[in-house]
């Protein structure tokens, strides 16, 4: 794993119940997401991961834009469709290949 200087990413604050997180909150944990992921898996799907990570930071910037030109207008639309293709990728190489479990605490509060 990679090391990055203490003051790269803002502290995310971990006593704050997930459902009170506000849209900042959820890039931080986008951005940090990508150094805690890297090399977390064999290459092949490591690549996959990052690949996918990374498109969804490009997009979240994007689509944050308050002002929009036709340029980035097309970027936008080109990075949906990329984001698609890779959301899939991820899902027929990955998703199907590496067993996940559900925790007990997630299956309850499911129920």
């Amino acid at each position: 794993m990679r090391y990055y200087s203490p003051i790269s990413f803002q502290r995310i604050r971990s006593e704050m119940p997930r459902h009170r997180l506000a849209t900042h909150d959820f890039e931080d944990i986008l951005l940090c997401s990508i150094a805690v992921f890297d090399g977390l898996l064999p290459s092949l799907h490591d690549e996959i991961v990052l690949s996918l990570l990374f498109i969804a930071c490009w997009f979240h910037s994007l689509a944050k834009l308050k002002m929009h030109t036709g340029v980035t207008l097309m970027a936008l639309t080109t990075i949906t469709t990329m984001f698609g293709r890779q959301m899939r990728r991820f899902k027929y190489e990955t998703c199907d290949i590496i067993p996940t479990f559900e925790l007990n605490r997630e299956v309850s509060a499911r129920t």
